[in-house]
This record gives C-alpha cells, structure tokens and sequence, in this order.
C-alpha cells in the first residue's frame, strides 16, 4: 500500500494537542439549563465553523450549575457516552433493532 503525502498546512499533520484521552474543552453560550435525576443538564451554544453553517450544540451534564442562561463559559470536560437501543417498524414482519450512541459532557473537577 502506498504512503499518501499530506501537505504540512492540514489539519491531518497537525500534531494532537490534548494531553489525556476523552478530554475536551468547550467553549460557547449557555442556551438552556434543566434540573434532570439531581443533576444539571447545561446546553451549550458552540460557535459555528463559519458564517454559511449552523452552530453546534454540546450537553454538559454536573451535579454543580456551572452558570446561567445567556452566560459565555470555557470549560475542561471529559467526553461520557452511553449506547442505546430502539425498534423500528415494531411489530411488522421488517422490525428491526437498531443501535446507538448518547454523547454528554462532564465536567472535569478541579
């Protein structure tokens, strides 16, 4: 198999600069917060990769409220995920079990 060249400038030979895995900082407006089973549930506005695309949006899950509506935050969180089950077509002669990923943030506690 043949070594394909990547130009110095792209982000493939930029060297990774996160010092622990599943670890990530997470920048943005805090759009929501909901008391979910004694936690807090912070949806966080991210800003968009350039004016033609639509933000993004993170889930920051903490037994602490980190903020308030309206509040720009910057925060070290560890990436937490969870896989889910569903049924499509349930009880037809096509049903079919489909499998998942739930993504959320954590805090990192200092």
């Amino acid at each position: 198999m043949a070594d394909v060249a990547v130009p110095l400038n792209s982000p493939a030979s930029a060297p990774v600069s996160s010092p622990k895995t599943n670890i990530t900082i997470i920048e943005g407006v805090i759009d929501a917060i909901r008391d979910f089973q004694g936690l807090y549930e912070v949806r966080v506005i991210l800003p968009a990769a350039d004016r033609y695309s639509k933000p993004g949006a993170a889930l920051i899950r903490t037994a602490k409220r980190i903020g308030v509506t309206g509040e720009e935050i910057k925060i070290g969180c560890r990436v937490c995920g969870a896989t889910r089950y569903f049924v499509l077509n349930k009880g037809t002669r096509n049903e079919e079990r489909v499998e998942t990923a739930d993504s959320w943030f954590e805090p990192i506690e200092r």
